[in-house]
């Protein structure tokens, strides 16, 4: 950056100003003398140069200078305003100066003005108003000049006190006729006007703006901030108690604050909230010359303290929630626009109007500087998992979840979006298909689904193989329905005593070979195996209030429903054969295990021919090698069961096997049919711990290694396996815990200690959509986990997906807790609610009151049977009977379905669920108020730009382009 020095006349000025124009290439300087001066580009600086370098690619010169009024600075100058919006004519700045003396004077840089006779945009000419001058009654100081941004031709004016004259006085410069107030008007070109209006009577004025909305504030009498409405006829005005009335300054950036001073203090007022200040900065070490907002961007305030070489910038953090305000937060530094060595005292400063974070500071030598503020890099991070590195305005760099650096990061909230993106949860074919079979979640959504898809659903008896009468425990109506295992075995009293003791038996129904497994049975553990999948049904016995264990008739016959059906259908359609036959050897069926055996071989058999298609020869080598080793293990199984009766441990034949059976194990890869040779290979005569291969094998299926247990294991090694698996799923915030804990209190600090380690508050609030109805989502801090998520839905625009799950919600509680209808469309005569469900309340009259207490589903139910054939129609108002708007396309009232009224052969599809579908819903543009069938506008839209209205020139679809979700 260059140093511009003034001549002689003006490095002895004292408190020089500089302001920008609203022209990016134009500021003024004025004191006891006025400079325009204009910046211009370069790209080699001339030998004859006579202007002076501003920065390595700008300079400036003085386009004119205003030393006329000479004879008149005997009344200084107070004030001064510019306004470059009224005379667009080349380059000219009109202004205002203030004089001690009460005068008020208009005048450019243009010094052919007075000659021209230019008309400018707002209709009149450049030489009616440029040497107006307005002179007041009673001659004082006139202490502040603001040109009105909105309605260019008004100038407001502030004044010293005087007991019988108004101290604030807004005229109208162009001579438009407009009056606020009615006050007549009586004005010459060459005269004084009338003020169109005056407020503040024997009052000081020190300060005053300007607001978009065509209100003043004003800074008066040491004491108060009155805000004046022009457009009132009252002088009444909203005022502040406050010190802080010098140097207001509106916020470009905001209809509603703006900042003033006193002394050392700053003072940020809402014109909301404007009983007192949202702010106040300081003390600071010396007192305040200048603030202004910066326009370029939001938030910024600087401020200029006397004697001091430097600007002060506040960074304002800006709340949107007024009623639950933190503590402000306000980041401040100092920028200097000299070296450091330069003490030179700043006299003013203003910032570029356009160029971002560009500010011009003078001097009280006349010393002008013009410099760019080095600006912090900041870091941002989107709701939809965008990280930006911004510099101002510029996006320095930008990754999301598109990059590699993601998948490092393993972001949660990318993980959720992509899955809510994707229809996570809302239908039954995006539940466990979403994951790899080893997940957790996997294995939780398999359980949950068990609990919704078994038995009969509508809770009657059924008859079982042997015609015993048998009951769904998985029914709606069962209070255990989403019990867990703990729940089933353990009681409340003593959670590390089952409540039901159990009985030995030696299965009939086993092979030979197998016929001498010790097997544990009791009422708990018949449930624990419906609850881990194995079996879906037991004695109404069971059903006994008393729960007792002898009512339970014990049998040393297994259960040969066990697996059940829907365990074995659903493993058969998901090709898990090994799985199958490891459960079917574990219940004594050996020669369907034999048999699943097979089917796996063939299988693998039938990917190996695909491999072999696709040119994949290492896929389909591994798969040759198990379908031999499938078959080899069948036959190996087969042979075992014929032929263990002959075998004898005293010729050592059955040691042979049992070592054959151990060198082979390491060598398998799947967990189920090591399971099997391990089962097969145990003594029933070895000691405790003997299952412990196949119990504590991890990659097997948890509630596959439950039910095993509770097949198996005596009681006491039972609750120990049952604790410690459990213990050891809580410690690693497992979700498949929920097979032990289920849907009950212990259940709820599962999903606490999940949300606190993964943040994924996503599933947690699907399960608890999908097992509604229950006693948890009453809790607090469940209904918190839902609001959560639904935000999140919010926050990544994903508005379908959010009231896909709102429904879903509602309709598994069948809208006993639906919210009440909030939104009505009301007539424009009566204000009466239209909606076809508020009809019979005659009491409604006003969109606050409420109709009756039906919901619209509850109408639609009622409703749908006549629908079809006498469709409910509205025309007109039910109140006042005037018609309803129409529909810009087909004319049709406000009610009327959309469908052939204004295009043939143009069909729509129905719904039989609701009363109207989305596209004959009626719509209109927030902006020219004009509106229609949607299914008309979108159709009309996608040939069209301009609003269908004939002789409205509103683009309504091209205004919401930015309100489009961003996927």
């Amino acid at each position: 950056m260059a140093i511009l020095a003034e001549d002689s006349k003006i490095m002895s000025m004292a408190n020089t100003d500089l302001i920008w124009s609203l022209y990016p290439d134009r500021f003024v300087t004025f004191g006891n003398e006025l400079k325009l001066y204009v910046v211009d580009t370069f790209t080699e600086l001339p030998q004859m140069f006579g202007g002076i370098k501003l920065s390595e690619l700008s300079f400036s010169q003085i386009l004119t200078s205003k030393s006329e009024f000479r004879s008149e600075f005997a009344f200084r100058i107070k004030s001064m305003a510019c306004n470059n919006r009224l005379l667009k004519h080349g380059a000219d700045v009109l202004y205002a100066l203030g004089y001690q003396n009460g005068k008020i004077v208009l005048n450019s840089f243009d010094s052919s003005s007075n000659s021209t006779g230019k008309e400018s945009d707002a209709g009149y000419h450049h030489s009616n108003v440029v040497g107006k001058e307005f002179i007041q009654e009673y001659p004082r100081s006139c202490n502040a000049l603001d040109f009105c941004q909105i309605d260019n031709n008004l100038l407001a004016s502030g004044f010293e006190r005087n007991k019988n004259d108004y101290s604030v006085m807004i005229w109208d410069i162009a001579h438009t006729g407009i009056n606020y107030n009615q006050a007549a008007q009586s004005a010459t070109i060459s005269g004084t006007t009338k003020p169109l209006y005056q407020s503040a009577l024997n009052d000081q004025v020190h300060s005053l703006r300007w607001f978009r909305n065509r209100s003043l504030i004003c800074g008066m009498n040491n004491k108060h901030i009155k805000l004046i409405d022009a457009k009132e006829s009252s002088n009444q005005g909203h005022c502040a108690s406050t010190k802080g009335v010098y140097g207001i300054t509106p916020d470009t950036h905001s209809d509603y604050r703006f900042a003033s001073f006193f002394e050392n203090y700053i003072y940020v007022w809402d014109l909301r909230f404007f009983e007192s200040p949202l702010v106040t900065i300081g003390p600071e070490p010396s007192s305040f010359v200048k603030l202004e907002w910066c326009p370029t961007r939001s938030n910024i305030l600087a401020a200029l303290l006397k004697d001091t070489n430097s600007i002060r910038l506040y960074d304002h953090k800006q709340y949107t929630n007024f009623n639950e305000l933190p503590e402000p937060s306000i980041l401040k530094r100092d920028i200097t626009p000299f070296e450091v060595n330069n003490s030179q005292i700043l006299s003013s400063f203003s910032w570029h109007p356009t160029n971002e974070f560009q500010m011009t500071v003078i001097t009280s030598n006349g010393v002008i500087r013009d410099f760019k503020v080095v600006d912090r890099i900041t870091l941002n991070w989107s709701p939809i998992s965008e990280i930006i590195w911004t510099h101002g305005k510029k996006i320095l760099q930008c990754i999301d979840s598109r990059d590699s650096i993601y998948k490092e990061i393993d972001d949660i909230a990318v993980r959720m979006r992509k899955l809510a993106i994707d229809g996570y949860g809302l239908s039954v074919d995006k539940l466990w298909q979403m994951f790899c079979k080893d997940s957790p979640l996997y294995f939780v959504w398999k359980w949950i689904f068990m609990h919704l898809n078994r038995n009969d659903q509508k809770n009657q008896p059924m008859k079982s193989s042997n015609d015993e009468i048998t009951y769904d425990i998985f029914s709606v109506r069962n209070t255990e329905r989403f019990f867990g295992i703990m729940g089933i075995l353990f009681g409340k009293e003593s959670p590390k005593k089952l409540l039901h003791s159990s009985e030995l038996i030696f299965p009939t129904n086993f092979p030979m070979a197998l016929s001498k497994k010790e097997i544990y049975i009791s009422f708990g553990r018949a449930k624990a195996l419906q609850y881990c999948g194995w079996s879906d049904r037991y004695s109404p016995t069971s059903f006994a209030p008393s729960f007792d264990f002898d009512e339970l008739t014990i049998t040393p016959k297994l259960d040969p429903n066990i697996p059940c059906n829907y365990f074995i259908s659903t493993n058969e359609n998901e090709h898990n054969y090994t799985r199958l036959a490891a459960i079917m050897v574990f219940n004594g069926r050996v020669s369907e295990a034999i048999e699943y055996l097979n089917r796996a071989s063939d299988f693998a058999n039938k990917n190996s021919c695909n491999n072999h298609k696709s040119n994949d020869l290492h896929s389909n080598g591994k798969q040759a090698d198990k379908a031999v080793s499938l078959n080899a293990i069948a036959l190996a199984l087969s042979t075992f069961i014929a032929n263990v009766d002959r075998l004898d441990k005293s010729n050592g034949n059955l040691y042979i096997w049992e070592d054959i059976c151990s060198k082979l194990k390491p060598k398998l890869d799947d967990p189920c049919i090591k399971a099997i040779f391990n089962f097969v290979s145990v003594d029933s005569n070895s000691d405790a711990g003997k299952y412990s291969e196949i119990i504590n094998d991890e990659k097997l299926d948890i509630a596959d290694r439950v039910a095993f247990a509770c097949l198996y294991l005596p009681d006491t090694e039972l609750v120990d396996f049952l604790i410690r698996v459990q213990n050891n799923l809580f410690e690693k915030n497992d979700l498949r815990a929920i097979l032990f804990t289920g849907l009950t209190e212990d259940g709820l600090e599962l999903f606490r200690r999940y949300i606190e380690s993964t943040s994924d508050v996503q599933t947690i609030s699907l399960i608890l959509l999908w097992t509604l109805p229950h006693s948890l989502c009453k809790i607090p801090i469940v209904k918190t986990w839902i609001d959560n998520y639904k935000q999140l839905l919010d926050c990544w625009r994903l508005w379908n997906v959010r009231a896909q799950f709102d429904l879903k919600w509602y309709d598994s509680l069948n809208y006993s807790e639906e919210p009440r209808q909030q939104i009505y469309i009301v007539c424009n005569y009566c204000r009466s609610p239209i909606s076809t469900y508020t009809h019979n309340d005659s009491n409604t009259k006003s969109p606050i009151s409420h109709p009756p207490p039906i919901s619209h589903h509850q109408y639609n139910r009622a409703s749908s049977a006549n629908s079809s054939s006498n469709k409910l129609r509205i025309c007109s108002c039910s109140s006042c009977g005037k018609t309803l708007p129409r529909c810009s396309l087909c004319l049709t009232q406000l009610g009327t379905p959309a469908g052939i009224h204004w295009r043939s052969g143009f069909i729509l599809e129905k719904s039989n669920r609701k009363l109207s579908p989305f596209s004959s819903w009626f719509t209109w543009c927030q902006t020219c108020r004009h509106g229609g069938h949607s299914v008309h506008l979108l159709e009309w839209f996608t040939e069209n730009t301009l609003c269908p209205v004939a002789g409205c020139k509103c683009k309504c679809m091209c205004l919401d382009s930015n309100a489009r979700p961003i996927y």
